[in-house]
């Protein structure tokens, strides 16, 4: 599961998809440069 914010909305979603999708606000294209950490997971960089 990941997470990626917006940066054109600020709305935050939750999938499993790690392809590119669209924001449902505002339709922004959102991939893995939008990516924040879930709270409790560790990140490789972590690592």
């Amino acid at each position: 599961m990941i997470c990626r914010r917006c940066p054109s909305c600020g709305s935050g979603w939750y999938s499993a998809n790690t392809l590119p999708w669209n924001c449902p606000v505002c339709h922004h294209v959102l991939d893995s440069r939008h990516e924040i950490p879930i709270r409790g997971e560790r990140t490789s960089s972590a690592l």
